[in-house]
């Protein structure tokens, strides 16, 4: 699997109410994941988003890719490493 990302993706977190985590739910069947998620933006729109608490990701399914849901749940597991260690 390739894990490149593309060259204008970008990380940044929100709320899972968060308009673009609900418009990606929606694509995606189903409900927005609860509180702070990862959201993946490529060409300044998201395209996927994951949960920091449970990992449950949602994901345009036209504009998103396995490379990108998995680089998110890297970043969810690295917040959760740098919280385990030093705390919230």
């Amino acid at each position: 699997m390739d894990l490149t990302a593309p060259d204008d993706f970008n990380v940044r977190v929100a709320l899972g109410d968060d308009e673009p985590v609900r418009s990606l739910a929606e694509r995606h069947g189903g409900p927005p994941p609860e509180g702070l998620v990862a959201i993946a933006d490529v060409g300044g729109e998201a395209v996927a988003a994951v949960s920091f608490a449970d990992g449950r990701a949602v994901a345009d399914p036209e504009r998103s890719s396995p490379a990108i849901i998995t680089l998110l749940h890297m970043h969810r597991w690295a917040l959760r490493a740098i919280v385990t260690v030093w705390g919230a």
